[in-house]
């Protein structure tokens, strides 16, 4: 076996990878001026599978004897995006093991007058993946690594992200929070503002599985910024993304211990992951709960999957439009205007006819006023794939179709921002 793979994906500390970004081999052979030469690929998903989920074969690079492979758009296919744990407001840690898995990718060398693959084949290293896919330049310089949490270091790394497009974290120990929270709640740091209603849903790369149990730590605080109390959540260690839906409804469903007690006088609180050992293995994030929110306006809450592989959620809360789109196709029929043998016309004849008259449902929608690293949060909601009304129904699965520009303002002399956007429900209604 001559095959040497020159580069893939590391597995240090067994980083889960975005599958909407590249996961590229870089692989050689020494046989490459063999007659009739390939190198075949075969890709596994998961990694323990013996039949791969795809098999190629590629011609050298011209003037090399590498070629270049990139499993993404195989390993895709593998990915199942949910939201059962979302719209069912599910309690507690829950492991999204529809959303990550593993894989490896096999390369043998194919020559001779009757091209079959010799000797056996080479095996790369074991990866997982998830559903997430960065900007090309953010992946590129590896912003992906900023939200894996790896539980291999024995110390606070508070720099490490969770799986939201929204930057109200601080790079702060929860105690540091839990000593002056009126520093990180008073101003000073961007706070993410909640309805008491809205269903919100915070998920993170857990990377290795050191210690036991993986936890999710919350603290609540009155409005004068006392502490009302303190909450952990837990769930066994092990390679996951992970999520826990954090809004009220889903906290006092878990029916236990000082969440019990969280009520309309709590205003503030965080969340943080740490792990067993007690070090925090990400940054601190800050949340504002209303409880009484007040809008002359009908409100929407719209959820969307972020460039992360999470979901984020907002209340649009501001004038909205509703209309329905109709699109008609017609046509004339022919007849014979003879009744015996007379010829009869009747105002009921006239031909034209409507044979398929189709509606859909577009919305136009409108944001409160919003600062800027809101409104940078929703970006994504613009470009993501999958949307969802939470209305009254239900989930409804929306299609964003404006604006086809989204415009990144700066705040320079403390501008406010908005955002409208319009979409569309096509229930391919047809009428009788």
């Amino acid at each position: 076996m001559a095959i040497t793979i020159q580069q893939q994906p590391y597995t240090t500390y067994n980083y889960i990878r975005p599958v909407g970004n590249p996961i590229e081999f870089l692989v050689s052979s020494s046989l490459s001026t063999a007659p009739n030469f390939k190198i075949e690929v075969k890709v596994y998903s998961p990694d323990t599978d013996a039949t791969p989920i795809a098999t190629l074969r590629y011609d050298i690079i011209p003037s090399t004897t590498q070629i270049l492979f990139d499993a993404r758009q195989i390993l895709q296919s593998k990915i199942t995006e949910g939201i059962t744990n979302l719209r069912t407001s599910a309690t507690g840690i829950k492991n999204e093991n529809t959303k990550y898995k593993t894989a490896k990718v096999t390369f043998g060398e194919s020559y001779g007058a009757i091209p079959s693959v010799t000797g056996s084949p080479t095996a790369s290293n074991v990866f997982g993946f998830s559903n997430a896919g960065l900007k090309y330049q953010g992946w590129s310089v590896g912003d992906w690594l900023d939200y894996q949490l790896n539980t291999s270091v024995g110390a606070n790394t508070l720099t490490q992200r969770l799986l939201t497009g929204f930057n109200n974290m601080v790079q702060a120990t929860d105690a540091q929070v839990s000593s002056a929270p009126s520093t990180y709640f008073g101003g000073k740091y961007n706070v993410r503002k909640i309805t008491s209603s809205q269903l919100v849903q915070m998920m993170w790369n857990w990377v290795g599985s050191g210690g036991s149990y993986a936890v999710s730590q919350f603290a609540y605080f009155k409005s004068d910024f006392s502490l009302h109390f303190s909450y952990g959540s837990s769930i066994a260690s092990a390679q996951m993304v992970a999520s826990q839906n954090i809004g009220t409804a889903a906290m006092l469903a878990i029916g236990s211990g000082s969440i019990l007690s969280l009520n309309s006088t709590d205003k503030y609180f965080y969340i943080c992951l740490k792990q067993s050992a007690g070090y925090q293995l990400s940054g601190t994030y800050l949340f504002e709960i209303d409880w009484t929110p007040c809008s002359k306006f009908e409100t929407f809450e719209i959820h969307w999957l972020n460039r992360y592989g999470g979901w984020d959620s907002w209340i649009f809360n501001k004038r909205s439009r509703h209309t329905t789109e109709i699109e008609r196709q017609s046509y004339n029929p022919t007849f014979l205007p003879i009744s015996g043998s007379t010829i009869v016309r009747n105002s009921y004849d006239i031909t034209g006819k409507n044979f398929i008259v189709s509606t859909k449902e577009s919305y136009t929608l409108n944001s409160d006023i919003l600062k800027q690293w809101e409104l940078d949060g929703l970006e994504d909601l613009i470009t993501s794939p999958m949307v969802y009304w939470n209305s009254a129904d239900g989930f409804v699965n929306i299609t964003v179709k404006d604006p086809n520009v989204f415009e990144h303002k700066t705040n320079t002399v403390d501008k406010l921002f908005n955002l409208s956007f319009s979409f569309e429900i096509d229930n391919q209604d047809r009428r009788q």
